[in-house]
């Protein structure tokens, strides 16, 4: 619509302008005529057509909105029907369970099993050495006494063998292992009963002695010079000690003398520079023999 009235007034202007320009040529120069002119209409600035009155659009709404809307209208509430309570059933009688009692745990018995104790490992016996090892010989009583060593001079360790061809070995003859530098330590069987003199002189490197339990007698010299000997207990049993049995054993420093020696020789512990003190038994010859040599007395009550 808009368009249309300013195509409408464009053309009333350009009518307009073309009348204006007419006039004023006509005004400028008029013709000289005999003849008077003719009366012309002045073109009217008004369209033939009246221009059909144009609506100017309006910006507010042609329908007035409403300020408020209208609040509708809440809807009656629903009438709820209370439920006719149905009528209670009385319930039957359950018959209440009877529990089954749990079964009584019966109690387990203890076990009685005593453990057997696990014996203690013993130590495993030391063979003895071959009986080829020694010159022996017979004595009047069938028993033998081992008159020399004969085996390997390498060997450390000698463990004196309880018989020889069947007969039993009482007694070590003099000079048997004498100077038998070698020899670290002597492990006597039970049966001996004797040691000779001079059996074990100048072994200067035994330092352990296992002296047989019915030992009766240890001869003179038996254990001279053995410098490494420390320590040295006399079996319950035997009797006698001869002179300087263990004479210039300089490393001894412990001597026990049991109630049964009766005889001790001159010299037998002569020399000793380690032996201060000795133990023996109260009241007995060993004691009265320790205090005589200025030897230092130590007690000692025996096993049964």
């Amino acid at each position: 619509m808009k368009k249309k009235l300013l195509v409408i007034f464009a053309t009333v202007a350009v009518f307009a302008l073309a009348g204006c320009q007419s006039t004023e040529q006509t005004n400028d120069a008029l013709p000289t005529s005999t003849n008077t002119p003719t009366n012309v209409t002045e073109p009217t600035l008004e369209p033939t057509n009246t221009p059909t009155n144009v609506t100017e659009p309006t910006l507010e709404p042609t329908t007035a909105p409403s300020s408020e809307l209208a609040p509708t209208s809440t809807p009656a509430p629903t009438v709820t029907e209370v439920p006719t309570e149905a009528p209670t059933s009385t319930p039957k009688p359950t018959a209440t369970p009877t529990p089954t009692p749990e079964p009584t745990a019966t109690p387990t018995p203890e076990s009685t099993y005593t453990p057997t104790p696990t014996p203690e490992p013993t130590a495993t016996p030391i063979p003895e050495t071959d009986a080829s090892a020694f010159k022996w010989s017979e004595k009047e009583d069938g028993t033998v006494c081992i008159d020399k060593y004969i085996g390997d001079k390498s060997v450390t360790q000698i463990v004196i063998p309880a018989q020889i061809d069947g007969k039993t070995v009482t007694e070590i003859g003099s000079k048997a292992f004498w100077m038998y530098v070698k020899l670290e330590e002597v492990i006597f069987s039970d049966s001996v009963t004797k040691i000779g003199d001079k059996a074990f002189e100048g072994c200067v490197k035994l330092t352990t002695v296992s002296f047989p339990r019915n030992l009766i007698s240890i001869e003179r010299l038996a254990f001279s010079e053995c410098q490494r000997l420390n320590n040295i207990v006399i079996p319950n049993g035997t009797s006698t000690i001869g002179e300087h049995a263990f004479v210039y054993c300089f490393g001894l420093s412990n001597l026990t003398i049991p109630a049964s020696v009766t005889s001790i020789g001159e010299g037998a512990f002569g020399d000793c520079m380690d032996l201060h003190s000795v133990t023996v038994e109260a009241g007995s010859y060993a004691e009265q023999w320790a205090k005589a040599n200025g030897d230092a007395v130590k007690y000692y009550t025996p096993e049964d």
